[in-house]
C-alpha cells in the first residue's frame, strides 16, 4: 500500500484534471486528449501510459519531490483512464445498453477492461468501433448524451436486460482498470524506483 500523504497526491492529480485552470497555467487538465472526448481515444490511451511511466521509473527526481510529481501525473493518467469507460461506448459494446438496443450485462462485473498493453509498449487493444462523446461550442455535441458519470444521465440509467444500468458498468470496469494500471506500473518500476517508492510513501 502507500501512504495517506500519497495517496492524496494522486487524489489531487486526478481532481486536476477537471480544473480549467490547470488548463490555463500548467497545460493540463480540460482537454478532449485528457478526458477520452472528441473521439481522441487513442491520444487518451497515450496520455494515459505517457503519465504513469514516471512512477515507474522515477526519472522526475532523485528526491521526495519527484515522486510527489510522478504520483499527480499518476492520479492526471487514472482520471484519464476512468473517463474511458463513462465517455466512450465501451460498456455500450461489451454488454451496456444504448438507444438502439439493449444489453445482455447480468452482473456489475460484465464489461471487459481495456487491453492497455504495458505503459512501456505502443500496443494496446483494438479500439475499433469504439467513440466518444463531443463537443460544440454553446450547446451542441453529443458527450451529454453518450456520458456515463453519473446514473442521472442520458445512457447512464439505462438499464440492460439483466436490469443493471450502464453507470454501474462503467463504474465497475473503472474501478477494476483502476487497479490494473497500478499493478502494470509496479510491474515495470525500476528496482531504484522501488526504494525510491519505499522511502517516500511506505511501499512494500
Amino acid at each position: 500500500g502507500l501512504s495517506e500523504d500519497c495517496i492524496e497526491k494522486i487524489i489531487d492529480g486526478n481532481v486536476g484534471q477537471d480544473s480549467w485552470l490547470s488548463a490555463i497555467f500548467f497545460g493540463i487538465g480540460d482537454s478532449a486528449a485528457n478526458h477520452c472526448d472528441d473521439g481522441l481515444l487513442q491520444e487518451s490511451i497515450d496520455n494515459i501510459k505517457k503519465r504513469s511511466k514516471p512512477l515507474a521509473d522515477c526519472k522526475c527526481s532523485n528526491d521526495c519531490s519527484g515522486v510527489d510529481k510522478a504520483l499527480e501525473l499518476f492520479g492526471e493518467a487514472l482520471h484519464g483512464l476512468q473517463d474511458f469507460y463513462s465517455h466512450s461506448t465501451w460498456v455500450e459494446a461489451n454488454g451496456g445498453t444504448d438507444e438502439t438496443h439493449i444489453g445482455d450485462a447480468q452482473t456489475r462485473e460484465a464489461v471487459p477492461i481495456f487491453d492497455l498493453g504495458s505503459i512501456y509498449s505502443n500496443y494496446n487493444g483494438s479500439l475499433e468501433g469504439i467513440q466518444s462523446g463531443t463537443f460544440s461550442w454553446p450547446n451542441g455535441g453529443t458527450h451529454g448524451k453518450v456520458h456515463k458519470d453519473k446514473y442521472s444521465s442520458d445512457r447512464g440509467g439505462m438499464l440492460t436486460s439483466g436490469g443493471i444500468c450502464n453507470y454501474a458498468l462503467a463504474f465497475d470496469a473503472a474501478e477494476r482498470a483502476t487497479a490494473a494500471l497500478w499493478q502494470n506500473v509496479k510491474a515495470n518500476m525500476t528496482d531504484a524506483c522501488a526504494i525510491q517508492m519505499a522511502k517516500c510513501c511506505g511501499l512494500k
